[in-house]
């Protein structure tokens, strides 16, 4: 049987996760086979994005600290990221994002930088390096899609509209295509980039929305004949947890890791919360975590 892929983009994959690695351990209780127990063990994320990144350090976490509390047969287990840039998470500033990787490989990661997932064979998926190279081999039974989405660049191509070298459409300031007068592009397919840094926005959906906003009332102002107003929108920051307690933080033009960050983390999921009740019941489940051994059959579990 060949491995299974799934895409880790919305809460339900998260949950399929979490009862995926339960389901192979089980598996791995049942088999004397080592090259098998080795292939259950073995996951392979594709993607060194903030979702790749996550599922990245929760599998480490699972798979080495709070599993081999109940199941005695996970020595060997393995987490494989495999990302196409010299370094995960483009767009966080360089250091911070080193640092996340060395903290990552510490805690047992399996990192193939400036690497491309190929085709997923009966016993694992093929991975080849950037640029031409040997490819191999890896034998897992399950490979996670945390690749992201991009802009379609045939879509973008078969436009007609002016494209930078990474196939983005070229805007001014006012969010409207290069050349065009009653034509605006929003989110992550316009090259546009913040006036102070000169880095591009973040490819998130606030960003996204807040220029929609914004275009909307330029497309506006272009009819009537009144000025229109360049886009401005401001990212107060960024937060990827690396599982374990461990979490990095760009915030207000600060960055940081380690305990303080995950607090961080922790204190924004909260506030992301809609409810007091629900509210209370995650911050109670965050400290009963920390008190007592996780409760592996909750999926709604959120250390």
């Amino acid at each position: 049987m060949g491995p299974v892929v799934t895409p880790f983009h919305r809460i339900p994959d998260a949950v399929w996760m979490h009862d995926r690695v339960l389901d192979l351990a089980e598996r791995c209780v049942r088999t004397d086979d080592e090259a098998e127990r080795r292939r259950l063990l073995t996951f392979v994320v594709g993607g060194g994005g903030p979702a790749g990144v996550e599922a990245a350090g929760e599998l480490l976490q699972l798979l080495h600290s709070v599993l081999p509390r109940y199941y005695d047969c996970l020595e060997g287990a393995r987490v494989v990221l495999v990302h196409g840039d010299e370094r995960i998470l483009r767009g966080w500033d360089a250091d911070l994002a080193r640092r996340g990787q060395e903290t990552l490989r510490e805690a047992g990661l399996e990192l193939h930088l400036e690497t491309r997932l190929g085709e997923v064979t009966d016993q694992g998926v093929r991975i080849s390096p950037e640029g031409g190279g040997e490819e191999q081999e890896i034998e897992a039974m399950t490979v996670i899609d945390a690749t992201g989405n991009i802009p379609n660049s045939g879509c973008l191509e078969d436009s007609g509209l002016p494209l930078d070298d990474e196939g983005r459409i070229r805007v001014d300031e006012h969010l409207r295509v290069e050349g065009e007068a009653r034509i605006f592009a929003v989110g992550d397919v316009n090259d546009l980039c913040h006036p102070r840094s000169g880095e591009p926005y973040p490819d998130v959906a606030p960003i996204a929305l807040s220029q929609g906003v914004r275009a909307a009332a330029n497309a506006l102002s272009e009819r009537g004949g009144w000025s229109m107003e360049p886009y401005g929108g401001d990212h107060a920051g960024k937060i990827v947890s690396l599982g374990g307690q461990r979490a990095l933080v760009e915030l207000l033009g600060f960055s940081f890791g380690g305990r303080g960050a995950w607090l961080i983390n922790r204190a924004a999921y909260l506030l992301k919360l809609v409810g007091t009740r629900n509210k209370a019941q995650a911050a109670t489940t965050l400290l009963l975590n920390r008190i007592f051994v996780r409760n592996l059959l909750a999926g709604e579990e959120v250390g």
